[in-house]
This record gives structure tokens, C-alpha cells and sequence, in this order.
């Protein structure tokens, strides 16, 4: 019942000689990948001659002045790469000035599948926050009150869709009643009065509507011009109708918060930012807390069913405009995972089940295939999409009886629906939670009970996301049967013990550069893993992991892999890009048939992809750097040192 699992004479081999070869260099590839090749290197100088060299430098310690780098940071860079026109774009094929060419080139790519995406940190936060917008029971919440500059910056916000109050709620800009009083916060910490918490938690959460009214009404006080602040008579007006005041003063000091929309604040709020992730003092644990806030805070914009049909569609959408031909996405099932109902009243709510979730998935998906494949026939597209399954994930940091649930409903899962459920997935932050032996009696069983019954679900763990993986994890991975793919895979490098038996077995490594850097294990994009594993004979993907959160597409991870190495002998190539792309179709839970469909569209698309490069004249000449022109002097003036060198030597002597 559904994907056969692939035998060993058929499951795609890694290569053990000469492997880093076989990725960087193309003898098998053909005249016009060759120049395609070359003029993805002219690309790259004409990015750092019209782009980087351009840019002002960044002012560091001490005001040391730092060039902008290709190969610098992510986040450092991503506003110079992406030009005017932002992280995401509507449309691939559009041309602009100001957009990084070896982006253009990535974005119009085409990627195959994409195997290790987070179905709740996909799109454009926007997307969300002004869906949310138009749904009246949407409430907000920080926990503190936001008074000063420091609360803005450390709170934490979460939204949740709740049935509308009986008793008003306060402002989270009240500094005075925002916060629990000392009563509140003993009934909460006490067990038998639970049935008070609710009302008390509630009377926290702040309309969504309400919250922007206010903000509005603070933003118009200030002054375009000068700046200064005089209370209108709308703020006095939501003052007195909320029981709190402030004074000039204190709504002065907060200009420059202020003179943002509030929805550029929250978006603020749910993205990483360099100064955060490379400040000195950040460590992986700090980044997991600030990835785990930013979660919460995305969990309650798309957890109730208009929001979350919504994004499914519009996240397939975003797959065929990045030319991704198949995906494997991984939403979380949980118990407590709530996805609400929004009855016909617009009051009631119901809680759909994990089955629900999964029904909207699938519905939505086949609608828009439908809807493409028609479009398709009629001409009116030449976008792509193949296919997209489920790889069921729930959280590491669940007991083993918990596990035990999970793992029995994505079995039930996977006979109700056989061709929409890939694998199965352990997610979370991987120091924290438990280590895989852990619930190892709970997987051996599970591959058990599937080969019992003819069914075929593969491991496809989340391994080695941790510097040195302190807890063996991706030893056990090694010991389940069914493994095929890792998530990851950051630690393997420190293991080359384990290598052997890694090529061996085929496992895939679901790599995943920006996400790797932004969460503290890559210090570097020259660093990253990928490079040593591919080196050492890996078969690695390419992936976005949670894109929201890192500003970034898989276009994006794409331009990093290319630009994170994109000098000297050992510059990525579209080769070495290619190898990537055929090993995500040839590692995807695909039978047969699937996989001859999707590769079969993506060669075709691949030939396109290359007659476009080879085509466009603004990739045709390399532009010079600023150091390739200082190395051409510097070579000229050894040239001359040697010259005077000979000469004098030739001179007679007296």
C-alpha cells in the first residue's frame, strides 16, 4: 500500500570515488551547461560589481569598516540581494536591476522537490497578519505590558481565536492592569481554581481589531514632520474607555515604534534580524528561544480553518512560482494542536481533529491541482506542480505513550490516505528534547506493525542538528530499518565513523544552509556542513526549513549554497546544483510512476532553465572586481619586482 519501499539495487547510490568531483565538475554535461556555467560566474561578479562593491560598508568595533561579501551572512545581505522588490515575488521570470542575478538565476531554477519544509513558517508573514485581519474573534497578547521601549523589544506575542468576552479585556498598552496582580497570580498558580483561569488569561487577550485602532490613534499623534507628540482627542478618547492614561511624555518616548504600522512591528516581531543572531553573546540556546517565541506567535494566525485553507493554497501557489515540481511538507499533529471552526453565528467555535487537518490538506491540494492541470491544457500557463505529501511530525519532547498515539495515527493515516502520507518525523529543538533511543521500542514496533501489514512508511528524522550530537541520535537513526532521509544532518562531519555505514544504507541528508546559519551551528556560509558532506560522498537536498522566520524562499538557500563557496577552484556550479535537485526526486517518497512523471518534467523544465541563462545577455560578460583588478596590480608589481630583480643581476659589478 502506497510508495514501495525501494530495494537496494534500486534506491539511488552515493558515490564513494572521487565524490567532491562528481558534484563540482560535468564531464557529463552537455556544451550548453558548460556556458550556462560560465555565465553563472559572470552573474556573480556582476552582483559584487553592481551590487556589494556599491553598497556602503558596515560600520564595526571601533568603526572598522567592513566590505560587503557575497558570501557574507544571510541576513546581513538579504535586502542587497533582494533589491526593491522584497523576499518574495509574484512571478520568477520578471527581470529587475536590482535584484542579485545569481538570485534570478536561483529563483528561476528549477528545484525538483522539496523535502524538509515546516508547514506553519512557509510564507510571507504578511500573508497571515492581514488575513487575520478580517476575522473578528482574532485577539492578541504579550506577555507584559507595553509601556516602554524595553517591553516592545523583549515581549513575546501570540495570537488566539477566542469566543468574544462577556467582561472587556484590558490594552496591552495599560501599564497598570495589563499585568497579573498579585491576586490574579495566586489564583493561578493555584490547581483548584482552574476554572478562574481562563477568564482571568483571557482578559488578556486584547481584540486584534481594538489593538489596531489604538495603534493607529497614537501613530496619527505624532507629527510627520518634527516628530513631536500632542494627544488627539480620539487617543484621549480610547484612554478613558480602556481605564488607563499616559502622558505626552510617555507616548513621546515611544516615537520611534510608532511611527512603524503596526503590522510592520509584528512582522518585526516574527522574523530574524543579523544584529540578533550574530551579536556576541547570542548562543544556539538563545536563538532556539527566539525561534520557539516566534512559533508561538505564528501558531495562533493560521490555526482555525478559513486561515489555514487559506495558506495551504497559497503556499501551493508559492511552490509552482518557485519552480518546485514536488514537496514534502511537515505539519505538526498534536493532540492540543487546535485548529478551530468559526460557526455560522461568527461566535461559536468548534476544535477540528487531526484527521480534519489533514482532510483540508488534502482538499485543498487536489482543488488546486485540479485548477492547474486544467490551465495547463487550456495554455493559459506554463507553471508546474506534481505532486505533495504529508510527513506526519509531532514533538520529541511528547512521553513514549504519546509517541506510541502518534505513531498509530499516522498508521491509520496512512491507510485512509496511502498516497498522501510519506513519512514520519520527530520535530522540535534536538538538545531538549529526548533522544531518539529513547523511544526506540515504540519505532521498532511501529516498523513491525508496517511490514506486517504491507505498508511502507519511512523514518525521515530530524538528526545531528546539534554541533557534535551529544545524545547519539544519529547512531540510533542508523538502527531503524527505515530511515531513509535525515533532517539536517549539521553533526555527521564530527562522526566519520559512521560514514561508511551511511553510504551504505542511502541515507539522504536534508541540508539546510540558512536555517543551519541563523540557529548558531553555522558561523559562516563557507562553513556550512553541505560542503564537507558532499565531499565526503553524501547524497544532500536542498531546503528552506522555516522560511518565514529566516526572511528567506528555497531560491534563497539555493543563492547561498552558490555564493557561500563562489570563488576559486571550488565554486559551486550549476552542476553541482543540478546533482542536488536529481537527488531530491530520486530521495522523495515517490513510487515508479510518480517519480518518472516529476523527473521527466523537470528535465524539460532544466532545458529551458539553461536556454534562458544562455539566452539572456546581461549574464553573456563578466563585469571586473574591484579584486580581481587588485590582484592583476599586485601580480604586475611582483612582475617588476623580479624585473629590477634580473636586471640588476645582469648588471656589471665593480
Amino acid at each position: 500500500m502506497g510508495a514501495r519501499n525501494p530495494s537496494a539495487e534500486n534506491r539511488p547510490r552515493h558515490g564513494t570515488h572521487d565524490p567532491w568531483g562528481v558534484v563540482l565538475s560535468a564531464p557529463q554535461a552537455t556544451g550548453p551547461e558548460k556556458e550556462a556555467n560560465r555565465r553563472l560566474q559572470n552573474a556573480r561578479r556582476n552582483d559584487v560589481v553592481n551590487i556589494f562593491e556599491r553598497a556602503k560598508p558596515l560600520v564595526g568595533y571601533q568603526n572598522q569598516l567592513h566590505h560587503r561579501k557575497p558570501d557574507d551572512h544571510f541576513l546581513v545581505n538579504v535586502d542587497l540581494i533582494n533589491g526593491s522588490e522584497g523576499t518574495y515575488r509574484r512571478d520568477s521570470r520578471g527581470d529587475s536591476g536590482t535584484r542579485s542575478q545569481v538570485l534570478r538565476i536561483a529563483e528561476r531554477m528549477p528545484k525538483g522537490g522539496h523535502l524538509h519544509v515546516h508547514f506553519n513558517a512557509t510564507l510571507d508573514p504578511h500573508f497571515l497578519l492581514s488575513h487575520a485581519e478580517h476575522e473578528p474573534l482574532m485577539t492578541i497578547s504579550t506577555d507584559r505590558a507595553l509601556v516602554d521601549q524595553m517591553s516592545f523589544d523583549v515581549c513575546e506575542v501570540q495570537f488566539l481565536l477566542i469566543p468574544p468576552n462577556r467582561e472587556p479585556s484590558f490594552s496591552i498598552f495599560d501599564p497598570v492592569r495589563y499585568p497579573f496582580s498579585t491576586a490574579e497570580k495566586e489564583i493561578l498558580a493555584d490547581p483548584a481554581r482552574r476554572r478562574e483561569h481562563e477568564s482571568i488569561r483571557n482578559r488578556r487577550k486584547m481584540p486584534y481589531q481594538r489593538f489596531r485602532e489604538e495603534w493607529d490613534a497614537v501613530r496619527s499623534c505624532f507629527n510627520k514632520v518634527t516628530g513631536e507628540f500632542t494627544k488627539s482627542p480620539a487617543l484621549r478618547a480610547i484612554e478613558e474607555a480602556s481605564g488607563y492614561s499616559r502622558t505626552d511624555a510617555q507616548w513621546g518616548a515611544l516615537q520611534s515604534l510608532f511611527t512603524m504600522h503596526w503590522r510592520d512591528w509584528l512582522t518585526h516581531k516574527l522574523v530574524f534580524h543579523a544584529e540578533e543572531v550574530h551579536n556576541c553573546y547570542q548562543d544556539q540556546a538563545g536563538a532556539w528561544a527566539k525561534f520557539n517565541g516566534r512559533t508561538r506567535m505564528m501558531k495562533g494566525l493560521f490555526n482555525y480553518e478559513s486561515a489555514y485553507r487559506a495558506y495551504t493554497r497559497r503556499c501551493l501557489e508559492q511552490f509552482a512560482i518557485e519552480n518546485v515540481q514536488y514537496a514534502e511538507i511537515r505539519p505538526n499533529f498534536m493532540r492540543n494542536n487546535q485548529i478551530f471552526r468559526v460557526l455560522e453565528d461568527g461566535k461559536t467555535l468548534t476544535t477540528l481533529s487531526n484527521e480534519d487537518t489533514m482532510r483540508i490538506i488534502v482538499e485543498e491540494y487536489e482543488a488546486f491541482k485540479q485548477e492547474l492541470d486544467a490551465e495547463r491544457k487550456q495554455g493559459s500557463t506554463d507553471q508546474y506542480f506534481g505532486g505533495l505529501k504529508v510527513i506526519y511530525c509531532t514533538p520529541r519532547s511528547f512521553s513514549r505513550l504519546q509517541i506510541e498515539e502518534a505513531l498509530e495515527e499516522c498508521f491509520d493515516f496512512k491507510q485512509r490516505w496511502p498516497k498522501y502520507i510519506a513519512g514520519f518525523d520527530l520535530v522540535g529543538e534536538e538538545s531538549q528534547g529526548q533522544p531518539l533511543s529513547y523511544f526506540k521500542a515504540q519505532l521498532d514496533a511501529f516498523q513491525v506493525k508496517c511490514k506486517h501489514n504491507g505498508v511502507h512508511i519511512p523514518f525521515l528524522l530530524h538528526c545531528g542538528e546539534t554541533d557534535d550530537d551529544p545524545d547519539n541520535n544519529l547512531e540510533t537513526a542508523l538502527t531503524l530499518k527505515n530511515t531513509e532521509r535525515i533532517g539536517h544532518g549539521f553533526a555527521l562531519l564530527s562522526k566519520p565513523q559512521l560514514r561508511d555505514e551511511f553510504l551504505q544504507k542511502r541515507i539522504c541528508i536534508e541540508s539546510c544552509p540558512i536555517s543551519n546559519e541563523i540557529l548558531g551551528l553555522s558561523s559562516h556560509p563557507s562553513k556550512h556542513a553541505i560542503y564537507g558532506l558532499l565531499s565526503s560522498g553524501y547524497h544532500c537536498t536542498l531546503n528552506s526549513d522555516n522560511a518565514t522566520l529566516f526572511r528567506s524562499t528555497l531560491s534563497h538557500d539555493f543563492y547561498q549554497f552558490l555564493t557561500g563557496r563562489g570563488r576559486g577552484e571550488q565554486a559551486m556550479t550549476l552542476h553541482a546544483c543540478k546533482k542536488l535537485i536529481e537527488w531530491s526526486i530520486e530521495h522523495a517518497c515517490l513510487d515508479a510512476e510518480e517519480r518518472h512523471e516529476i523527473h521527466s518534467e523537470w528535465a524539460k523544465r532544466w532545458e529551458d532553465f539553461i536556454s534562458w541563462i544562455n539566452e539572456s545577455e546581461e549574464f553573456a560578460v563578466g563585469a571586473e572586481t574591484q579584486e580581481e583588478r587588485d590582484k592583476k596590480a599586485e601580480l604586475r608589481r611582483l612582475e617588476q619586482v623580479d624585473e629590477d630583480l634580473r636586471a640588476a643581476r645582469q648588471a656589471p659589478k665593480f
